[in-house]
This record gives structure tokens, C-alpha cells and sequence, in this order.
């Protein structure tokens, strides 16, 4: 309840050891995926609507029946719907990690968002990011 979610896929570390690569993807600090729920809710001052809302919450049911059939194959299926989840989500909903003094408030904001806007717990910045 309250807490804003967004997504990542890799190990989410900057410079991965031999035992964190997968060797499908090299994890970048400019790509997590603000959750569905978290902007359904107006957790942060960022809302979907529509196609946006729609699009995430079909590959999000994807990505769990991936998950549900065997382990086996699963990567390279999640390394796609991720891809997909990317190309299909508006840039509002992409989040960049935040550095110093990105935001006016470093305490209540994830980051920037793909359009530069700042993705913050409502109230602590102004305006409002409709995707």
C-alpha cells in the first residue's frame, strides 16, 4: 500500500561479475518500467490510460504464463516480452534512476521519466504526467 513499484529486468547492478551475466542482456540504470498498478492507484504523478494500461497488463499476463511453463526456456521468452513491454510503453513510463539533484525533491522522486518530467510521490512536485 503507498509504495511505488517499477521494473527491471538483470541482475540491476552497473558492472556484473561472471555469475550475474545471463548473457542476454546488459542491465542499464536508464530502463525500469513504472508498474501498472502504481500509476492505476496515483501512487506518483504519473497516470495511464487506455492503450498504455492495457498494452502493460497484457504482457505483464504473458510474462506470468512464462513463468507458470517450464523454467527451461524462460529467459530468453522474458528477455522478449521485456523488449516488447519497452517498445510498447510510452516514454512517461520509463524511469531513469535519479541522480543528484535531478528533482526538486531527492526524497519523494524515482527519477525522470523517458520524457525528462520527474516521476514523484504526489504533492512533491507539480504537475501531473498522463500517458
Amino acid at each position: 500500500h503507498g509504495i511505488a513499484l517499477a521494473w527491471a529486468l538483470g541482475p540491476g547492478v552497473l558492472n556484473a561479475t561472471d555469475d550475474d551475466k545471463t548473457g542476454y542482456l546488459t542491465w542499464r540504470p536508464d530502463i525500469r518500467l513504472l508498474d501498472s498498478e502504481t500509476a492505476r492507484r496515483g501512487l506518483v504523478n504519473v497516470s495511464m490510460q487506455g492503450a498504455s494500461l492495457a498494452g502493460f497488463d497484457d504482457i505483464w499476463a504473458q510474462a506470468g504464463a512464462a513463468r507458470a511453463r517450464s523454467a527451461e526456456s524462460l529467459l530468453p521468452r522474458l528477455v522478449a516480452l521485456w523488449a516488447a513491454a519497452k517498445q510498447a510503453s510510452p516514454a512517461g513510463l520509463h524511469l531513469q534512476l535519479p541522480a543528484a539533484w535531478d528533482c526538486s525533491d531527492r526524497h519523494a522522486c524515482l527519477g525522470r521519466s523517458g520524457l525528462g518530467d520527474c516521476v514523484c510521490y504526489p504533492s512533491r512536485e507539480d504537475a501531473a504526467i498522463v500517458v
